[in-house]
C-alpha cells in the first residue's frame, strides 16, 4: 500500500510540474525577456544594447512639432508598392513646395521591438503624411518619426496610432480592413489647422543632430498677435489643441 500511495503521489508532483512549464512557456511568446545587454522581441529577435537604449529613450514626436519639422505634407493614395518604397498619388499638398503629382516615399518599417506592421502595405490605401527629404534632392520622402508621420486616412477622418492626440477618444474601429484601437478627427478641420498653422507659429532649431530629425531639438515662436491667435484657436477643436500644446513650449 505504501509504495501504491507513493507512485501516485510521484504522477501527481509530475503532473504539477509540467502543467505550470506549459503555462510558463505559453506566456513567452508575449513576453520581452533581458538581460544587461540584450532585448529579445515576441519575434524572437535580439536587440543590442544601442538599439534598447533608442526603444527606452524615444517619444513620439508632437503633432505641432511634426508639423513644423516636416517639408512636405500631402494627402495621397498608394498606387504601387516596391520592395522597400510605394508610390504615392498626392491629391494635396498642405505643406511644402514639391507640387508633383507622383511621389516615391520610403516605407515605415517598425523596429523589431513593436513587431510587424498592423497592416501591410496595399495600392488604394490612403494617408496623411509628414515628410522630409534627408537627401535634400526630392527625389525620394521618408516619413517622419516612428510612424506618427504616417496617418491613416478613410471616410472623411484622419486617424491616430494609440493616444497620440492627449484628450481624444481613443476605440476600437476598422480602418484599411483591420480592427485597431485608435484615434480619429474630422480630415477637413485637421486640413485647416496643418495649413495655417505656419502663419501663427514658427519653429526653429536650437540644437541640430545632422540629418537625424528625430534627435534635433525645436523650439517655437508666436507669429500672430492675440486676436489672429484667438480666431486660428476657435476654428475647431484640433485648432485649440496645437495652439496649447505649441505655447508650453514658447519660452
Amino acid at each position: 500500500m505504501p509504495l501504491k500511495i507513493l507512485y501516485i503521489f510521484l504522477i501527481l508532483v509530475i503532473g504539477i510540474v509540467l502543467f505550470v512549464s506549459c503555462f510558463l512557456d505559453s506566456g513567452k511568446e508575449n513576453m520581452i525577456s533581458t538581460n544587461q545587454d540584450v532585448i529579445t522581441t515576441k519575434n524572437h529577435e535580439k536587440l543590442s544594447a544601442e538599439e534598447i537604449r533608442l526603444v527606452q529613450d524615444y517619444q513620439p514626436i508632437p503633432l505641432p512639432r511634426l508639423i513644423a519639422m516636416s517639408e512636405l505634407v500631402v494627402l495621397g493614395s498608394i498606387t504601387e508598392v516596391l520592395d522597400s518604397q510605394y508610390r504615392l498619388q498626392v491629391f494635396e499638398v498642405l505643406k511644402g513646395e514639391d507640387q508633383r503629382n507622383t511621389i516615391i516615399v520610403n516605407q515605415f518599417i517598425p523596429s523589431k521591438f513593436d513587431g510587424p506592421r498592423s497592416v501591410p502595405y496595399a495600392r488604394d490605401q490612403q494617408f496623411l503624411l509628414f515628410l522630409f527629404n534627408p537627401n535634400k534632392d526630392g527625389l525620394v520622402w521618408t516619413i517622419l518619426g516612428n510612424g506618427e508621420g504616417e496617418m491613416p486616412v478613410e471616410e472623411g477622418f484622419v486617424y491616430f496610432e494609440g493616444s497620440f492626440i492627449e484628450g481624444l477618444e481613443k476605440k476600437a474601429i476598422e480602418v484599411q480592413g483591420k480592427n485597431r484601437n485608435l484615434q480619429r478627427f474630422d480630415y477637413s478641420y485637421l486640413k485647416d489647422a496643418v495649413t495655417h498653422y505656419g502663419s501663427c507659429f514658427n519653429w526653429q532649431i536650437t540644437e541640430e543632430v545632422k540629418n537625424d530629425k528625430k534627435r534635433q531639438r525645436w523650439l517655437p515662436s508666436n507669429r500672430c498677435d492675440e486676436q489672429m491667435t484667438k480666431e486660428y484657436k476657435s476654428r475647431s477643436w484640433i485648432h485649440w489643441y496645437l495652439v496649447q500644446e505649441t505655447t508650453r513650449y514658447i519660452q
